[in-house]
C-alpha cells in the first residue's frame, strides 16, 4: 500500500514535470524592452515595409519614440501606423512609446542620397590629397545641385586651382571662399 502511494505520487510529480517543461513554464526567457522593440516591431517594418526605422528612449524613459521614414508613394501610412501601433499593443507598449513618420517621396530618397554620393566624393578627394583639414565643404540639393567649399585661413592652398579641379570634376556650380 506504502509501495502503491510512492508510486502514484511519483507518476504525479512526474506528470507535472513533464507539462510544465512542454509548457514552457519551466523556463521562461524575459526579454527586454528594448531587445522587443528592435526584434519584433522595427524588424518587422524593415521585413514588411522595406522602411528605415529607429527608437529612442528605452526601457523606464517617458518619452520614448518609434522614428520611421517611409515613402508614400509605395506605403499605406494608415495602414502602416495601424499595424504598428497593433504590434505595440502585442507587446503592451502602447502606452510607452510614441510612432513617429517622416515622409520621403522616391525623388526625395534619390536627391538625398546623391548628395551623400557628391559629399562622399568631395571628402574622399580632399583626403587624397591633403586638403581636408584645411576646406570644409557642404554639398546642397535645392532646386540646384552645388558644392560650396571654403578654405580656411593662413592655409596654404590656391583658390584659383581647386576651383578648377573642382569644375573639371564636377558638372555643376562649385563656389569656393577663402
Amino acid at each position: 500500500m506504502k509501495k502503491k502511494k510512492i508510486i502514484i505520487f511519483s507518476g504525479i510529480l512526474l506528470f507535472i514535470l513533464i507539462i510544465t517543461i512542454f509548457s514552457n513554464n519551466f523556463s521562461i526567457e524575459e526579454r527586454e524592452e528594448d531587445e522587443i522593440v528592435a526584434e519584433e516591431i522595427l524588424d518587422y517594418t524593415f521585413e514588411n515595409y522595406d522602411i528605415h526605422a529607429a527608437s529612442s528612449g528605452h526601457d523606464d524613459a517617458e518619452n520614448s519614440v518609434l522614428f520611421f521614414d517611409i515613402n508614400p508613394d509605395t506605403v499605406d501610412i494608415e495602414e502602416f501606423h495601424s499595424d504598428v501601433l497593433d504590434k505595440l499593443k502585442q507587446y503592451d507598449l502602447a502606452d510607452k512609446y510614441t510612432i513617429e513618420i517622416e515622409q520621403t517621396s522616391t525623388e526625395e530618397a534619390r536627391l538625398e542620397m546623391l548628395e551623400m554620393n557628391i559629399t562622399e566624393i568631395v571628402q574622399n578627394y580632399l583626403k587624397e590629397n591633403g586638403m581636408d583639414q584645411n576646406v570644409t565643404y557642404a554639398a546642397n540639393i535645392d532646386e540646384n545641385l552645388y558644392i560650396n567649399l571654403t578654405i580656411r585661413e593662413g592655409a596654404n592652398i590656391d583658390k584659383e586651382e581647386l576651383e578648377k579641379i573642382m569644375d573639371e570634376f564636377f558638372d555643376f556650380e562649385v563656389s569656393i571662399e577663402k
